[in-house]
């Protein structure tokens, strides 16, 4: 899909009189919304004596051939030739000269027969609309490839997704790094056990407190042996 800028770089710079290739949906629509922009300009601009009658000239000439090759193409990309552009003018001008025959001749009849030739030319506009409106036919035909299909082939191919940032000071696309290990112990060890408390082996259960000693009774006071003493 042509966005706007490249569509109108398609139509007036690269391709403004060619009628051999085809056009997509988005070239025409993104094409015809540009020139009625600068038509409104160039209506405001003919308010000017003699420069915006210029400008108003240079832009009706040029947007009339615009135009033209542009609708070629869109009918080339539905696969048909861009003489059916032509048909509804040829049909309503036809329907106007025998309306205008039948007036001179003073036939109702002749004038009616081309009246209604004249309105069938005007249901071949809208005929014509609906087909800009739908899209081209898949892969290449008669008048080229598809123009899809080539956009895709020269579009820019996709960037790979970028990896996330890695942490600062670990290599891009490596392993993460592990943990530091506290000071003192091995990287990538089993962690260190608790320093024993002094006097007591390493990795050993905990010594049982001291059992406090039991007070001594107080020794019994000795009787005096008055006998004994006597003798």
């Amino acid at each position: 899909m042509l966005s706007f800028k490249q569509a109108i770089i398609t139509c007036v710079r690269e391709k403004p009189l060619n009628i051999k290739d085809r056009a997509p949906r988005s070239e025409f629509w993104w094409f015809m919304l540009a020139l009625f922009i600068v038509g409104i300009i160039a209506n405001i601009l003919a308010l000017i004596p003699v420069l915006g009658l210029i400008i108003y000239i240079v832009y009706s000439i040029a947007s009339l051939v615009l135009t033209i090759t542009v609708s070629v193409r869109r009918l080339h990309d539905r696969n048909m030739r861009g003489w059916w552009l032509v048909a509804p003018y040829v049909v309503v001008f036809l329907g106007v000269i025998v309306a205008v025959a039948g007036g001179i001749a003073n036939s109702e009849g002749l004038a009616g027969a081309g009246t209604l030739i004249a309105g069938i030319g005007c249901l071949g506009f809208i005929a014509l609309f609906v087909l800009y409106c739908l899209p081209g036919t898949k892969g290449p035909n008669r008048f080229g490839p598809d123009p899809i299909d080539t956009m895709a082939q020269f579009a820019p191919q996709g960037m790979a997704p970028m990896q996330p940032q890695a942490p600062y000071g670990q290599p891009q696309g490596g392993a993460p790094m592990q943990p530091q290990a506290p000071y003192g112990q091995p990287q990538g060890g089993a962690p260190m056990q608790p320093q024993a408390p002094y006097g007591q082996p390493q990795g050993a259960a905990p010594m049982q407190p001291q059992q406090p000693m039991a007070p001594q009774q107080p020794a019994a006071p000795q009787q005096p042996n008055n006998g004994q003493n006597q003798q």
